[in-house]
């Protein structure tokens, strides 16, 4: 997340939709009262990734991924700052979610049975992510169990709740992201590319599917899918 009191907007970092790369890209422009969650990853760091003003004694203000409700509930005299954030069709959002969580700098996964490898074939990939879909995991210190699609789908859904005034689409990038730039005062930025790594496999999302997680991904973002326009192959 980027609070930038200097242009006068909010940028909500969604999870797995290039929100790492857009605010990399706009952190060089950001004044020192700003407020930057940053990076947790020393390789994002060294490209100039930081947080700033996002400490309070030894624990951070604001998580990275924190959605609009949490912030402009908080009273922040941002009412009238351009708030913005960015989406991605679902069904890849999801498939990025479920390599992420094995190849992440902090993942716990490292040799899990169902972490997907690049050497994977199709039927060994659909099995793996259907299973990974339905599989429960905690996601809080409170040790509560959820399906991992679940947890997911409910995070991600958090950012569309309040109406904002620009959502990049994942899909539009660069001709989004550059007219956010020019309503929010900022040049022409070129976008770096972040975690591009982390899928090993070329595979395009379509071909994990089967028709159990094509359901079950469909049915949990039923209402984005609808909202957005989005379908299986856009």
């Amino acid at each position: 997340m980027i609070l930038s009191h200097r242009h006068s907007f909010v940028f909500f970092k969604q999870m797995k939709s290039a929100g790492s790369s857009l605010e990399l890209a706009m952190t060089p422009f950001c004044g020192p009262d700003d407020i930057l969650t940053g990076s947790p990853y020393d390789g994002e760091k060294s490209l100039g990734y930081h947080e700033r003003n996002n400490r309070l004694g030894y624990r951070s203000v604001w998580h990275q991924h924190t959605p609009p409700t949490e912030v402009l509930r908080n009273n922040l005299n941002i009412d009238k700052y351009f708030k913005f954030t960015t989406i991605r069709n679902p069904y890849d959002a999801v498939v990025s979610y479920f390599w992420w969580s094995f190849y992440s700098p902090d993942t716990t996964l490292t040799n899990h049975i169902l972490k997907p490898e690049q050497h994977d074939g199709s039927k060994t990939l659909q099995d793996k992510f259907l299973t990974f879909l339905e599989t429960y995991a905690s996601f809080s210190k409170t040790g509560k169990q959820e399906r991992i699609i679940d947890w997911f789908t409910s995070r991600y859904k958090l950012f569309y709740e309040l109406p904002l005034d620009f959502i990049i689409r994942y899909e539009d990038l660069e001709v989004d992201f550059s007219m956010v730039c020019g309503m929010i005062g900022l040049g022409p930025l070129n976008i770096p590319k972040l975690k591009t790594d982390i899928r090993k496999s070329k595979y395009d999302y379509r071909v994990y599917y089967t028709n159990k997680s094509y359901d079950i991904v469909t049915n949990s973002f039923s209402d984005l899918i609808s909202n957005f326009k989005y379908s299986f192959d856009n």
